[in-house]
């Protein structure tokens, strides 16, 4: 049984989504979808063509305390795939700026990062070119956020660093967001989180099912 079963009033999870700070309406009020980005490769308009899927997009990197998270993100797109669900990963290097040696050098363009969560993690997932996530001031090549996450609503509360999960609806226009450390267990061992990992995934479940039960019409 969907999570999404188990509350019979659908107005009820989005009402509990929305309270917890998660769901919202895009930046502009226009598509996702329509954002110009390109996928790893080089090629053009690579979200185009998940208009009617559900996509989650998120911010990854190469070696981070947060990139265990590779393998929960691939769980999430096996167990969804066939429904119209995919993962998305957008490289940025606007965090963990002390890096260096291998660690640098894995999340220093967007074929290091995708080599790195195949080499390390065995992940096939789609990976975009590498954009900035959130203002650089001292880096003169990305002043300002890549408009996908203008889009995203990062102006509802900057990217606290890597791995935040945007779970986007089928017409691009809806967006549950999570925060990027939440759904591992070593973030409340640490003391740097308070939240349940397993709360926090099932929220992201959720949102997941929420956005597929959705109609939709091209």
């Amino acid at each position: 049984m969907n999570l999404i079963d188990t509350i019979k009033d659908r107005s009820a999870v989005e009402e509990f989504l929305i309270s917890e700070g998660h769901l919202y309406s895009t930046e502009d009020g226009k598509s996702v979808y329509d954002v110009n980005i390109c996928d790893v490769g080089g090629r053009e308009n690579a979200l185009a063509s998940r208009r009617g899927e559900v996509t989650m997009i998120v911010n990854v990197t190469g070696e981070c305390g947060n990139s265990m998270q590779y393998p929960m993100l691939q769980v999430l797109q096996y167990d969804y795939k066939d429904q119209g669900f995919d993962v998305v990963c957008v490289p940025t290097n606007d965090y963990c700026e002390f890096g260096y040696g291998d660690f640098k050098d894995s999340r220093s363009t967007a074929e290091e990062c995708h080599k790195f969560a195949y080499q390390h993690y065995r992940i096939r997932l789609p990976f975009t070119e590498l954009v900035a996530s959130r203002h650089n001031r001292d880096d003169e090549d990305f002043q300002e956020p890549h408009l996908l996450f203008h889009r995203l609503g990062v102006n509802n509360g900057e990217i606290r660093g890597n791995f935040e999960k945007f779970v986007v609806s089928r017409d691009g226009k809806k967006v549950a967001r999570f925060t990027n450390g939440s759904l591992l267990p070593s973030n409340v061992e640490s003391g740097w989180s308070t939240f349940d990992p397993q709360e926090a995934l099932r929220r992201v479940r959720t949102a997941i099912e929420l956005f597929l039960d959705e109609p939709y019409e091209a």
